[in-house]
């Protein structure tokens, strides 16, 4: 298959590699120690077909590796994460689905976009899970690397989730949020070691911004509103959803056209969560941001 020549993450170290394998009894150069007994997992996004329009290294299929050590062996194997776009793809024998960089000329029943389950991989309640954050997990066989499909906390969770969630390492608990935008634009979530979500507050940030992480310590969250920015009416332009605000002169203007009483100073506003179960504490916060 032919991959555009000139965009970077598509060539050299970022090629697509689209084999997948097993690899038995690997050469090893040396000896590994027999008190290494493990799966070591990684993940990251490796486009199955030749994508629509500009490739944005975020677009890219899931692809999960499994390096393990057993015995003073090692092994490998890689899977894609198989959800229901790369499906739709695979059935059509060609790429569907827009990207951050561009969107497609066409959307098709699937929709515009697709969850690529490409960003991160955690080992959670027993399961593994891939991470995207503009959707659902999806959980994966730990020894086959198996999709077993989207996975929503018994169905509780009905929005995405972030890539990169937090372990309390007391309590064990799964500490996550999801973005998304339109309102709630942010939404905090709280599930214990067992897998079961037992808290979610909406938070309202002001703007549809795109936030990839946030900070928690023992007592409390920390979510940064940044300046880039979700655009809905640009998809029907065909242009990308997604803006980097602009500042002139650290005055905090955007050329997005907020509320006047909403404008966001890009890399000064925290909205901090104070006892993560304490909702007046919570509204008092956010309203004083």
């Amino acid at each position: 298959m032919m991959y555009d020549s000139t965009n970077p993450f598509l060539n050299g170290n970022y090629a697509p590699w689209r084999e997948e394998g097993d690899e038995f009894d690997l050469l090893v150069d040396g000896e590994i120690p027999r008190e290494l007994d493990g799966t070591l997992y990684r993940i990251g996004p490796n486009p199955h077909y030749p994508p629509q329009g500009r490739y944005h290294w975020f677009d890219g299929d899931g692809m999960i590796h499994g390096f393990t050590l057993r015995d003073g062996k090692a092994s490998y194997r890689n899977r894609y994460v198989k959800t229901a776009g790369l499906a739709a793809e695979m059935r059509a024998g060609k790429s569907l689905f827009g990207g951050l960089a561009e969107m497609p000329k066409e959307i098709g029943p699937e929709g515009p976009f697709k969850n690529a389950a490409n960003t991160n991989i955690i080992g959670y309640a027993n399961r593994l899970l891939a991470l995207w954050e503009g959707g659902l997990p999806h959980e994966l066989k730990p020894v086959t690397l198996e999709t077993i499909g989207p996975y929503g906390f018994c169905d509780r969770l009905n929005g995405p989730m972030t890539a990169h969630p937090k372990f309390d390492a007391k309590t064990g608990e799964l500490l996550f949020f999801g973005y998304q935008p339109f309102p709630p634009f942010v939404t905090w979530h709280r599930a214990d070691a067992k897998g079961n979500l037992i808290e979610s507050h909406p938070i309202d940030t002001g703007l549809p911004v795109m936030m990839h992480d946030f900070v928690t310590t023992e007592n409390y969250a920390i979510f940064f509103v940044c300046p880039s920015v979700f655009r809905l009416e640009n998809v029907a332009q065909g242009k990308a959803p997604l803006v980097v605000a602009v500042l002139e002169n650290g005055s905090g203007k955007y050329d997005i056209n907020p509320e006047p009483d909403r404008m966001i100073s890009a890399g000064e506003r925290l909205v901090l969560i104070g006892e993560l179960t304490q909702l007046s504490d919570l509204k008092k916060r956010i309203g004083a941001a």
